[in-house]
C-alpha cells in the first residue's frame, strides 16, 4: 500500500494478514491508524514526519518488520518486536510509545542509538 501526505488516517487493518507487505505514505499518514492483531511478519512500515502518530499496534505481530517513520503516542501492548529493525525510529519516538503488556523483543531486535528496552520496561524473549 502506497499514500500520499495523508492517506490511511484513521484506517482498521485490525486481524489483517499483512505478512511481507510494504505499507508506505508521506508526512501524516496512518496517523491514528489500528492494527490491532495485525500480521506484520517480515513487513515494512515506513512513513514521513507525523506518520503512524497515535497508532495502535496492541497485540500485532512485527517479527522481522522494519519500520520508520514517527510512533509517537503509539499503542504497542503486547506487540512482538523479535528481530524487528527499529533503528530509523528516534529513540524518543519509542520511549513515547505505551503499553499495558510489555512488548517483546529478541537479540536480533535492532534499536535506534540511545534507546534501552529493559529500562523501559520491554520484555525480552528467547
Amino acid at each position: 500500500l502506497e499514500g500520499g501526505v495523508s492517506s490511511f488516517q484513521f484506517a482498521r487493518f485490525d486481524a489483517a494478514k499483512l505478512a511481507r507487505a510494504r505499507l508506505t505514505g508521506g508526512g501524516s499518514s496512518f496517523q491514528l491508524a489500528s492494527f490491532v492483531g495485525a500480521d506484520l511478519t517480515g513487513a515494512t512500515l515506513a512513513g514521513g514526519a507525523a506518520s503512524f502518530q497515535s497508532g495502535t499496534f496492541e497485540d500485532a505481530t512485527l517479527v522481522g518488520a522494519t519500520l520508520s517513520g514517527n510512533f509517537q503516542a503509539a499503542n504497542i501492548s503486547g506487540a512482538r518486536f523479535e528481530a524487528a529493525d527499529l533503528s530509523a525510529i528516534s529513540p524518543n519516538n519509542l520511549a513515547d510509545c505505551y503499553f499495558k503488556e510489555p512488548p517483546t523483543y529478541n537479540d536480533a531486535t535492532k534499536f535506534p542509538t540511545g534507546f534501552d528496552p529493559a529500562a523501559r520496561l520491554w520484555r525480552r524473549v528467547e
